[in-house]
C-alpha cells in the first residue's frame, strides 16, 4: 500500500516537472525552438495544405498563427496579405518554405504592422519566409503614405526571434521597417539569418522613402512632415543573429568586402538611403548592435551603411531640430559597414554618406549633429571611399559645382561625439579627401594609428600598384602577438586613409597581401622613420600618423648554381625592412681561374690542411631595377645550401671571404630539413664572396697518416736497399780494383 502510495506521488511529481519543461519550452529533443528562444506560443490558426491560405489575412486581436508551407501574392485590389491592425500583438510562426508578396499596384506591405500593433516572427528550424513589399510600403512593418489619408501611417512594433528571412521592399519601402513618408517604430532582431533589402529610397532595416525635401502635405492640404530629418528609422536594435541589410537588391552572395566594385547593384544608382537606419531624408534614429550580431549594412548614392539617409542640398528643405543621429556598437557585434557615392554620368558631385553616421547634405555648416560609440569587444570594419569619412560624416547642406571639370564642393560634416573603445578592434578606410574618422569635437579614439596613402607613394610602386591589381587585402598585425590581426582593404589605387586598431597592441607591422592580379607576395609596409622599418608605434593616449614612404618584402626565394660537384640548391629568408619589394636572390658559381687563384690566396692556411673539397660562389640579392645591393641593413638574412651528395655535411663550413679576415659562422650554423631535404643553414648580414668548404673526416686524417707512415717506411726500406745495394757495388769495385791493380803490379815486375 505505502509503494502504491509512494509511486502514485512520484507520478505526479514527474508529470508536475513535464509539464513545467513544457511549458517554458526548454525541453531538449524539441528541434523547433531556436536556442535564444525560451517560449514559442501554441499557434490558434494553422495554415498549411489542409487549411489553405488564399485570401488576405487582417488581424484585429491578439492572436497566434502558423504558416506550414504557404505562398501567396496579392493581386487586383487585394492590398497587404497579411496585416496586424488594432493595437493588436500577433505571432507569426513559419515552418517550411513560405512566401508572401503585397501588391505592386495598390499600397501594402507584405506583412503589415499598423502604428501600435506589434508582431513577433518566429522561423521554426529549416523554414524560410521571403516576404516582399507592395506599393509604397515595407516588407516587413508599414505601409507608405496614402493621399486619401488624413495622416501617414507610421510602422508598428516587429520583434524578430529566428528563421531564414528575406524581406524586400516595395517601391519607396524599407525591407523590414516602414514606407514612403513613414517612420519606423521599434524594431528588434533577436536571432536568425536575415536579408533585408530596400528599394527605391527605402532602407534595408529602418524607414522608408522619407522626403527629398520640402514640407509634405496630406489631401486636405495640412502639412505633415516638415522637411528632411523629420522621418527617422524607429528604435533599431540587434541583438544576434546573421544580418545582412543593403538599401538596394544587391546579391550578397556575391558581395566581397574587399571588392567594391560587388557593391554595384540593381537599384544602386536610385536608392540614396542607408543599410540600416534612414531612408532617402529621413534620420537614423536610435540604433544599437550588440550581442553576438553579425552585422553587414551598406547604404549607397549619399545614404550612410549605418546611419542616416541621403540628406538635400537646400538649407529650406532641412529640419534640423527634428534630424538626429545615434548609433551603438557593443558587446561581440561583429559589423561590415559600407557606403559609396552617386555613380550616375548626368549628376555633379558622385560623394557618398558615412559608412557609419552622417548620409550626405545631412547638416547645415557649422552644426555638430549625432554620436557613434563603438565599445566593450566590438569588432567593426568601415569602408567609405567617396568623399566622406568611415566614421563621422560627409558633407553638409550645399549645392555642388562644377567649372572647368574642377567639382567645388560643400563644407565637410562632423558628428558630434565618436566614442571608441580600447578593446574594440576597428578599421576605417575613406578616400584622400577626410580623415578616416574624425579626431576633434571631444571624440575619444583610443589605440588608433592613421595610415595616409597619396598618389605619388602609388606612382613610386606602379609595378606592384595598378588597377587591375586592386583592391588589396591588408593585414594589420599586433608585433607583439602575431596571432592576433585583423585584415583590410585598399579599395583603390589612388588616395586612401585607414585607420586601424588592434586591440591592446602597441606595435603594428602592417603586411600587404595582393587581392586581385596574378603576384600573391606578401609585402610589408616600411616607415624609415621607426628604428624599425617595418614597424608602426601607437601612443595609447594619441593618434599617430604615418605617410607611407616604401615597401619592404618578406624575400623567401630559391636560387643554385652548377659545379664541378653537381647543383648546388639555396635558398633564402629575409625579413621585412631589409629588401625592397621586387627583389631577387641571386647566386653565381665562380669558376674564373685567376680569381680562384685570388681566393686561394685570401684562405686561411688552417682549412688548406685539411680541406677537402671546395666551391666559390658569388651570393647576392638585386634590387627591382636590377641594381645589386652592396650591403644589408635593418637584420640578418637565412641562408640554406643543400650540399653535394657525396660530401660529409657535418664537415662543411660556409666562409665569408674578406681580404682581411675570413668569417666563419659556427654560432649560427646548424642543419634543418625542409620537406624531407636536408639543408645546411646560417646567418648572414654580407653580401658578396663566399666559398663552401669540406674538410676531411677524422677517418680520411687516420688514413692519410697511414698512408704517410707507410710511405715513410717503405722510403726507408728503399733507403737501406740502396744503401745495401751501392755497398755491394762498391765492395765489388773494391775488389775488382785490387785484383787489377795487383796484376799491374805484377806485370812491372
Amino acid at each position: 500500500m505505502e509503494n502504491k502510495k509512494l509511486k502514485s506521488i512520484t507520478t505526479y511529481l514527474g508529470c508536475l516537472c513535464l509539464s513545467f519543461l513544457l511549458a517554458s519550452g526548454i525541453l531538449l529533443f524539441n528541434n523547433d525552438l531556436p536556442v535564444f528562444a525560451t517560449n514559442i506560443p501554441t499557434a490558434d490558426v494553422i495554415y498549411d495544405s489542409n487549411n489553405i491560405f488564399n485570401e488576405p489575412l487582417t488581424i484585429t486581436q491578439n492572436l497566434t498563427v502558423k504558416f506550414s508551407g504557404v505562398e501567396y501574392s496579392s493581386t487586383g485590389t487585394n492590398s497587404s496579405p497579411i496585416a496586424v491592425r488594432n493595437n493588436s500583438t500577433v505571432n507569426l510562426i513559419f515552418e517550411g518554405e513560405n512566401t508572401f508578396n503585397g501588391n505592386p499596384d495598390v499600397i501594402s506591405a507584405g506583412i503589415e504592422v499598423e502604428n501600435g500593433s506589434t508582431v513577433n516572427i518566429y522561423g521554426l528550424e529549416g523554414s524560410t519566409l521571403t516576404i516582399t513589399g507592395g506599393k509604397y510600403s515595407a516588407g516587413i512593418g508599414g505601409i507608405g503614405y496614402n493621399a486619401a489619408s488624413t495622416e501617414n501611417p507610421s510602422c508598428g512594433n516587429i520583434n524578430i526571434y529566428s528563421g531564414n528571412i528575406t524581406a524586400i521592399g516595395g517601391d519607396h519601402g524599407a525591407g523590414i521597417g516602414s514606407g514612403y513618408h513613414s517612420s519606423a517604430s521599434d524594431i528588434k532582431i533577436y536571432g536568425g539569418n536575415i536579408t533585408a533589402l530596400g528599394t527605391g529610397g527605402g532602407a534595408g532595416i529602418g524607414s522608408g522613402y522619407g522626403t527629398s525635401g520640402g514640407t509634405v502635405f496630406n489631401n486636405s492640404g495640412n502639412p505633415t512632415g516638415s522637411g528632411v530629418g523629420f522621418y527617422n528609422g524607429g528604435n533599431i536594435n540587434i541583438s544576434g543573429g546573421t544580418i545582412r541589410a543593403a538599401s538596394y537588391h544587391i546579391n550578397f552572395n556575391n558581395f566581397n568586402p574587399y571588392n567594391i566594385e560587388t557593391l554595384y547593384s540593381e537599384g544602386y544608382s536610385d536608392s540614396f538611403a542607408a543599410g540600416i537606419g534612414g531612408g532617402y531624408g529621413a534620420s537614423s534614429g536610435n540604433i544599437v548592435i550588440e550581442g553576438n550580431a553579425d552585422v553587414t549594412a551598406l547604404g549607397a548614392c549619399g545614404g550612410a551603411g549605418i546611419g542616416s539617409g541621403r540628406g538635400t542640398s537646400k538649407a529650406a528643405n532641412y529640419d534640423s531640430d527634428n534630424f538626429n543621429v545615434n548609433v551603438t556598437i557593443k558587446g561581440n557585434a561583429k559589423v561590415i559597414a559600407m557606403a559609396t557615392g552617386d555613380k550616375r554620368t548626368n549628376v555633379v558631385g558622385d560623394d557618398g554618406g558615412a559608412a557609419i553616421g552622417l548620409g550626405r547634405g545631412c547638416t547645415l555648416e557649422g552644426e555638430l549633429k549625432g554620436s557613434v560609440k563603438i565599445e566593450e569587444n566590438a569588432n567593426v570594419y568601415a569602408v567609405a571611399p567617396d568623399h566622406a569619412q568611415a566614421i563621422g560624416g560627409s558633407c553638409v547642406v550645399g549645392k555642388f559645382s562644377q567649372t572647368n571639370g574642377v567639382i567645388s564642393r560643400p563644407a565637410n560634416a562632423t558628428l558630434a561625439e565618436i566614442n571608441i573603445g580600447k578593446n574594440t578592434t576597428v578599421t576605417a578606410i575613406s578616400d584622400g579627401y577626410r580623415n578616416a574618422i574624425e579626431n576633434s569635437n571631444g571624440s575619444n579614439l583610443s589605440k588608433l594609428i592613421s595610415l595616409n596613402f597619396d598618389e605619388s607613394y602609388f606612382a613610386n610602386h606602379g609595378d606592384f600598384f595598378t588597377t587591375d591589381k586592386f583592391p588589396l587585402k591588408i593585414e594589420a598585425i599586433d608585433a607583439d602577438n602575431t596571432n592576433s590581426k585583423i585584415t583590410f582593404a585598399l579599395q583603390s589605387p589612388s588616395k586612401m586613409n585607414c585607420m586601424v586598431n588592434v586591440p591592446n597592441a602597441n606595435r603594428y607591422n602592417f603586411v600587404i597581401k595582393e587581392h586581385k592580379g596574378t603576384n600573391n607576395e606578401s609585402i610589408f609596409l616600411s616607415n624609415p622613420i621607426e628604428e624599425n622599418s617595418a614597424q608602426f608605434f601607437t601612443d595609447p593616449n594619441s593618434i599617430k600618423s604615418y605617410d607611407i614612404a616604401g615597401l619592404t618584402a618578406i624575400l623567401e626565394q630559391n636560387a643554385n648554381i652548377d659545379s664541378t660537384y653537381g647543383t648546388l640548391d639555396f635558398k633564402i629568408k629575409a625579413s621585412e625592412g631589409i629588401f625592397e619589394y621586387g627583389s631577387n636572390l641571386n647566386c653565381a658559381n665562380i669558376n674564373d681561374p685567376s680569381i680562384i687563384s685570388e681566393l686561394n690566396a685570401n684562405m686561411d692556411n688552417k682549412y688548406s690542411e685539411s680541406l677537402n673539397n671546395i666551391v666559390y660562389f658569388d651570393l647576392g640579392v638585386n634590387k627591382r631595377s636590377g641594381e645589386a645591393y652592396s650591403n644589408i641593413t635593418g637584420g640578418n638574412i637565412k641562408i640554406y645550401v643543400k650540399v653535394p651528395e657525396d660530401w660529409n655535411i657535418d664537415k662543411v663550413l660556409p666562409i665569408f671571404i674578406n681580404p682581411n679576415e675570413d668569417e666563419t659562422f659556427n654560432d649560427t650554423l646548424q642543419t634543418e630539413k625542409i620537406d624531407v631535404v636536408t639543408y645546411l643553414s646560417f646567418q648572414t648580414n654580407h653580401l658578396g664572396k663566399y666559398a663552401l668548404l669540406e674538410s676531411k673526416s677524422e677517418q680520411q686524417n687516420n688514413e692519410q697518416e697511414e698512408n704517410n707512415s707507410s710511405e715513410n717506411q717503405s722510403h726507408e726500406n728503399d733507403i737501406k736497399e740502396i744503401t745495401k745495394t751501392v755497398k755491394h757495388i762498391l765492395e765489388t769495385l773494391d775488389k775488382i780494383f785490387s785484383a787489377f791493380w795487383n796484376a799491374i803490379l805484377k806485370l812491372n815486375l
